[in-house]
């Protein structure tokens, strides 16, 4: 999904081993934004959040994590501006590097199969493929969290979060295309 919000922006990616990360840098509206993929393990991932907030003198409060989130149906977006990682190791890591919680994130929900829950075999259900049915959904999925973090640079977070949060409307009739 970020990759997808920087094509739409028309940025690339450059790798930065500084930063353990490939970072994307542009202009939306008149905020300067900063993307980042972190290139370590996913439950490493705080180590570049953190390099790179302290290189670029920026604070926990300017981030947009996005994640999956296996506690959301597929297709359903969620943002929060505090909170616990809810036992996602990525959230986890970035949470101990940053030494705090107040961080904007847009939750992807991926939902969760019971028998991989039961299985033990979280992380390869979370690596693995999309279902036929869900690829269908996939562009619309991406065009919809693209459009959310569109709005998490330009809007309150507290308004984005009231328009995507809610549980009885499409939320692809509240966001713009």
């Amino acid at each position: 999904m970020v990759q997808a919000f920087a094509d739409l922006q028309g940025w690339s990616f450059k790798d930065e081993a500084k930063h353990l990360a490939s970072v994307a840098k542009g202009k939306v509206e008149n905020h300067v934004i900063h993307l980042l993929l972190p290139q370590t393990y996913m439950n490493l991932s705080g180590q570049s959040v953190r390099r790179y907030l302290d290189y670029y003198q920026l604070t926990p409060s300017s981030v947009r994590v996005v994640t999956d989130d296996i506690d959301l149906n597929f297709g359903e977006l969620r943002v929060r501006n505090v909170g616990s990682a809810g036992g996602h190791n990525g959230l986890k890591s970035i949470q101990a590097y940053l030494n705090t919680q107040h961080y904007v994130r847009l939750r992807m929900g991926i939902g969760k199969h019971s028998e991989q829950e039961q299985s033990g075999e979280l992380a390869d259900y979370v690596l693995d493929t999309f279902t036929t049915e869900e690829n269908k959904q996939l562009p619309s999925f991406v065009e919809r969290g693209v459009a959310v973090l569109n709005r998490l640079i330009t809007e309150d977070v507290s308004v984005v979060m009231n328009a995507v949060n809610k549980k009885s409307v499409k939320l692809k009739d509240d966001l713009p295309s």
